[in-house]
């Protein structure tokens, strides 16, 4: 499951456009049309799953070649550090009290 990384915040700022934060590198993005929707979905759905096909029939283009798009955006995510595997997030759990 995908999930913004511990260091990103975002926003919708539009209909159509969501402002990207990392804190870490102290980097805005912006993301319109349809990255604005692909990163949406992503976020809410925690996947791609049937994203590709979604946005092929909207579009009128190939969905293999859409899925093929899609795939590679989301390497760029990942690449950069927007997104990240949702267990990748989690802290690290304490061990339990000591026993006496």
């Amino acid at each position: 499951m995908l999930t913004p990384a511990r260091s990103v915040r975002w926003a919708r700022c539009a209909p159509d456009a969501v402002a990207v934060l990392d804190l870490l590198t102290e980097t805005w993005r912006m993301f319109e049309g349809l990255e604005a929707q692909v990163w949406s979905a992503l976020v809410v759905r925690g996947g791609a799953e049937g994203l590709a096909d979604e946005l092929a029939i909207r579009a009128g283009a190939d969905p293999g070649e859409m899925r093929t798009a899609l795939d590679a955006y989301i390497h760029d995510l990942r690449n950069a550090g927007l997104l990240t595997e949702a267990d990748a997030n989690r802290p690290r759990a304490r061990w339990a009290r000591w026993r006496r």
